[in-house]
């Protein structure tokens, strides 16, 4: 799943998902079984995705977003995992607390154009490198818990959020369908 992310007509951010073999042979089979995307199909793929036993997904920034900025999606996308009742509340604040600590680096510097944020989730075990755009890491952090890694892919893929219906739209229109 690849996504560009656009507020106020700007492109802000890239989105690319991967996800383990069997998960992605499923979800292409999801795909296959409808001729465009309609909120059932969406509804089935964000369910196997959420399951996946690894994901690799990396965020590149296309301009500058302040600390707060950045917070402030991340928290109203994980909102809406909460919504779905695929993120506990105990979850949300936890992770939501901790998000100001763990890129508390940015509040001065802020995100760049070319910044990067990679993630590997293996498990129940999240993986956040964040790297400039010359590639000098400044965050490497790993989080043990299911909580983490539903509020990174529940707030791409939960209903309503800002990245799942252009995230899993993509999957129509790759260039191998």
């Amino acid at each position: 799943m690849k996504l560009e992310k656009t507020i106020f007509r700007v492109d802000v951010l890239t989105l690319d998902v991967r996800v383990d073999p069997a998960t992605a042979t499923d979800i292409d089979s999801l795909v296959r079984g409808t001729s465009a995307y309609d909120e059932a199909a969406a509804a089935r793929i964000a369910g196997r995705a959420l399951e996946a036993a690894e994901a690799v997904a990396e965020i590149e920034f296309l301009r500058s977003v302040s600390l707060d900025e950045f917070l402030g999606g991340v928290r109203g996308d994980m909102r809406k995992a909460v919504d779905a009742g695929w993120l506990e509340p105990a979850g949300y604040r936890s992770v939501s607390e901790g998000l100001p600590e763990w890129f508390g680096f940015l509040r001065e510097r802020r995100i760049r154009e070319g910044d990067r944020i990679s993630y590997h989730v293996r498990g129940d075990t999240l993986r956040t490198v964040y790297a400039d755009s010359a590639g000098e890491v400044l965050l490497d952090q790993t989080d043990v818990g299911r909580q983490n890694v539903l509020a990174l892919l529940g707030a791409w893929l939960a209903p309503g959020s800002s990245f799942r219906e252009d995230l899993i739209r993509s999957l129509w229109e790759r260039p191998d369908r």
